[in-house]
């Protein structure tokens, strides 16, 4: 998106995330509570390593609200919702707050909670989540399929000519 801006705006209207660790995680007391239960030395494994740099990483986070900005002046609509009780993903490691808004107009309380999920993954259930999602979506329409098309550069002739000449090759079998 960043090398050709042109060619996507107005096609991206919306990023939205639900309980995701944009920020990374503080994965530190998780590692080892995934080595107590599961008895695994890898802890998180990879995946847990890279969520605990980006987590420590300053230039990570800059980087992070950077890109958030550009979407957002772009004219797409970021939107980061998490839950205060979810004690995976914890609302500092997943909100991305739009000038004038704050975290907490980002944390959405869900009313339903899984067994053993330690809160996490509640927010798909939650009626109030699916509403702030609509409503930065709004009304949908049908677009025609040739309008997501993106403009080509022309064909160089040449190439067209090159094919023609490879394909009669071909055809009368001097090439393969």
């Amino acid at each position: 998106m960043a090398r050709d801006r042109q060619a996507w705006r107005g096609r991206l209207g919306a990023v939205i995330t639900l309980a995701a660790p944009m920020h990374g995680c503080s994965v530190g007391t998780l590692l080892n509570w995934a080595w107590l239960v599961l008895g695994d030395t890898e802890g998180l494994g990879e995946a847990g390593r890279d969520l605990d740099s980006r987590w420590k990483d300053v230039e990570e986070q800059t980087r992070l609200a950077r890109r958030a900005a550009f979407l957002r002046a772009a004219g797409a609509r970021v939107l980061t919702l998490a839950d205060p009780d979810d004690s995976v993903v914890r609302p500092e490691e997943a909100l991305l707050p739009a000038p004038g808004e704050s975290p907490t107009d980002l944390q959405v309380t869900t009313q339903i909670r899984r067994p053993g999920s330690l809160g996490h993954g509640a927010l798909l259930d939650e009626p109030a989540v699916w509403r702030r999602v609509l409503g930065v979506l709004g009304p949908q329409k049908r677009v025609a399929r040739s309008a997501f098309r993106v403009a080509r550069e022309p064909v160089d002739p040449i190439e067209e000519d090159l094919k023609a000449l490879k394909d009669r090759l071909r055809r009368e079998g001097r090439i393969k």
